[in-house]
């Protein structure tokens, strides 16, 4: 598979379980962060943080990623099933054999 495909296929395939697990969480902060009595002054600071925190995240995960990922593709960063393998196992085992 291409490396472009690649990162097209694993967007399409992330997009739904990222935006569940945001979605979820969002919505479980939405009361902390907007309840109202006695205490909340507290949560109300954290439960914004979470919520601002997660949907940036969420933006970069979703667009500034794959977009630095393809920019680093069409610079000519590539990586082949060579560059994976380290020198050491691409040697034969007579040399890996201990010496007396």
């Amino acid at each position: 598979m291409e490396e472009r495909q690649a990162l097209l296929v694993s967007c399409q395939t992330r997009l739904r379980p990222i935006m569940m697990t945001v979605i979820s969480s969002v919505f479980g902060m939405i009361p902390l962060a907007f309840g109202e009595g006695a205490g909340t002054e507290l949560y109300r600071g954290m439960g914004t943080a979470l919520i601002g925190g997660l949907s940036i995240s969420t933006l970069f995960t979703l667009f500034l990623v794959p977009i630095l990922i393809a920019l680093a593709i069409d610079m000519g960063f590539h990586t082949t099933k060579d560059d994976l393998v380290k020198d050491s196992l691409q040697s034969s085992p007579d040399s890996l054999a201990p010496t007396s």
